[in-house]
């Protein structure tokens, strides 16, 4: 515990050095700025390690910071072994850490020596995240989060008192809440919020995705994942290896401050390991709605609403949803920066803009930034790959391929580009220009050791079940120690069961899952798959209707238990669970035609 507060002073002495405080009245000292860029719902910060570029995840719920151990190895960084009593918890459970010390660490151009990293979380790659940038760091000073204009400042104040700190709301209206008692060991940001009325505590959390409200919160507030409205909302994972079920809700109204929310969707789930008895997770995509200073020093939280839905509920089958609009909050007079934030002006503060909108699901504001970030620098391929990105969730799939194919050009062997292009060419049935993208991707990033798994999902998405299966293989064989592993035997287990092979081999795969992973929906449902093709009709049944007892409307799973009534002879009840799940998604039955499981 003294080690980690003798650290963070360090950290803060050199980051610090040479930097002036202004003088008596309240005025603000940037002293570490840290360009964001939105990787999905990631906020992602480009730092240096020996030299190496890694890309950490700005998290306001993380105590400390720390590295995969891909990132660790491509750094060449020496991994030891952390203290014994060190356990690192969250929401997928706990892992035991290691140590390695960076020579030097970049961050915010701003070099810093003999910076101790934390090192785990082979879960967290993908998505171009290397690790997490925590509370050891952000907490050296008041921290301002602007996420829609890609940037975070830590701020040094100086003679403000209980001044407003919002310095960039001129007239826009500002809330303002109280945070309990923080410190090194204990950082986490809770503050006081209501859901339908009723009293709540809400934990800031940059790292979290997507905000989430736990379920024993929401009972209180009259909700259930088996209430009126409620749909499926996807998994949910975090440290360690378990993922659980969420469900999207509709509430009443969630109040912060005087902000009030009416009539919206939350997200919820089982978060008991919320730290300090928080109910809630307000996740990146609050984040990206509003612009936040958490202030240490006053113990405060000021923020504006940038305009948007508040929460980020884009799950696929789930009906479109729209938040309202918050109300208005009093505001005072903003204290002044020492040096206010210039507009964009090239195409590196365009290009983070672009994915802040991208963020926001606002595709056409983000590909005219894209624009204007090539138009600034038309020689940098990754303005490139991030349009293509961009033009792909917007449709325009001939578009994003000329911008891969020019990205490409100008960088040959861009690893995410190869990927896209990839799984562009799968959509397209060509098999054979998409494997040859995919082993160029692997073999100009060996380290990457998630891009394997990236391509399972893409064949798997397409229905290409030979070529994932074979990967996995490969991959789990290669892998024996890897945080994924227990995903990987998951995803093996319905690739034999989709293919009616290896199923006794399939049913180990699901038991190991299940043990290791947690049972979720999809774990029980990909096992039940297996029964199915097993004829092990009764098992089948059985762990559909505990898949549907988690997710009441998941087509697939009532249209898999209505083929396994069938099998069994109950011809009335597997109808009505086929003509069920075709009212949820028509299209469902040819996912099971396609493999020869039913009519």
């Amino acid at each position: 515990m003294s080690r980690r507060i003798w650290y963070a002073g360090l950290l803060a002495a050199a980051l610090l050095a040479g930097t002036g405080i202004a003088g008596a009245a309240c005025k603000l000292q940037a002293f570490l700025n840290l360009p964001i860029t939105m990787a999905g719902s990631r906020p992602l910060v480009s730092v240096k390690l020996n030299g190496v570029e890694a890309h950490l995840l700005l998290d306001t719920g993380a105590f400390f910071s720390f590295v995969s151990p891909e990132a660790a190895s491509r750094a060449g960084l020496n991994v030891g072994f952390a203290p014994q009593n060190l356990l690192v918890e969250g929401l997928g459970g706990e892992v035991r850490p290691g140590l390695a010390t960076v020579k030097d660490f970049t961050i915010g151009g701003q070099a810093v020596h003999r910076v101790q990293l934390l090192v785990y979380g082979d879960r967290f790659s993908g998505e171009g995240v290397d690790g997490i940038l925590g509370q050891n760091i952000l907490r050296l000073g008041d921290i301002e989060i602007d996420l829609a204009n890609g940037m975070a400042r830590l701020f040094k104040p100086d003679g403000c008192g209980h001044a407003n700190l919002a310095y960039w709301a001129g007239s826009t209206p500002v809330g303002v809440l109280g945070i309990r008692y923080t410190e090194p060991t204990a950082p986490h940001v809770v503050a006081d919020a209501q859901v339908n009325g009723i009293d709540i505590a809400v934990m800031f959390d940059t790292g979290a995705g997507a905000s989430g409200l736990s379920l024993q919160a929401a009972e209180k507030a009259g909700v259930t994942p088996r209430s009126p409205g409620v749909v499926p909302g996807g998994l949910r994972g975090g440290v360690g290896n378990g993922e659980v079920d969420s469900w999207i809700a509709p509430f009443r109204s969630f109040r912060l401050d005087t902000e009030d929310t009416r009539n919206t969707h939350l997200r919820i789930s089982d978060l008991r390991d919320l730290p300090r008895n928080a109910d809630m997770l307000l996740g990146a995509d609050f984040f990206l709605s509003h612009h936040v200073l958490i202030s240490y020093s006053q113990r405060r939280i000021f923020f504006t609403y940038n305009g948007g839905p508040v929460f980020d509920l884009r799950v696929r089958g789930a009906a479109p949803m729209v938040d309202a609009v918050p109300s208005s909050a009093p505001t005072e007079p903003a204290a002044a920066p020492t040096s206010a934030p210039a507009a964009a002006a090239n195409g590196a503060e365009l290009d983070r803009r672009a994915s802040a909108s991208v963020a926001r699901g606002d595709l056409p504001t983000a590909l005219d930034e894209s624009a204007g970030a090539i138009a600034a620098e038309p020689a940098n391929p990754l303005y490139r790959l991030h349009r293509a990105q961009t033009l792909v969730r917007s449709g325009d799939v001939k578009q994003a391929t000329a911008d891969l194919d020019e990205a490409l050009r100008l960088q040959p062997g861009l690893t995410d580009a190869l990927m896209l292009r990839g799984s562009l060419r799968i959509r397209a049935n060509d098999l054979q220009g998409a494997q040859s993208d995919f082993a160029a991707a692997e073999s100009g990033a060996p380290g990457r050791f998630e891009l394997p798994l990236e391509e399972v999902g893409v064949y798997t998405s397409a229905g290409r079940y030979q070529p994932a299966l074979e990967l996995l293989d490969r991959w789990i064989a290669a892998h024996p120690q890897d945080e994924r592993r227990y995903d990987a035997l998951e995803q093996r287990c319905l690739l034999r069961g989709m293919l009616g092979r290896e199923l006794d081999d399939a049913l180990a795969d699901c038991n190991a899952a299940r043990r290791h992973v947690s049972s979720n929906s999809l774990v029980l449902y990909d096992r039940g798959i297996v029964q199915l093709r097993r004829k092990a009709y009764d098992k089948a049944i059985a762990d559909f209707s505990d898949t549907l007892a988690l997710q009441p409307r998941l087509a697939r799973a009532l249209y898999a238990r209505g083929l396994a009534r069938i099998g069994k002879g109950d011809r009335a009840g597997g109808d009505a669970d086929l003509t069920a799940a075709l009212a949820l998604e028509p299209r469902i039955a040819r996912l099971f035609r396609d493999v020869d499981l039913g009519p």
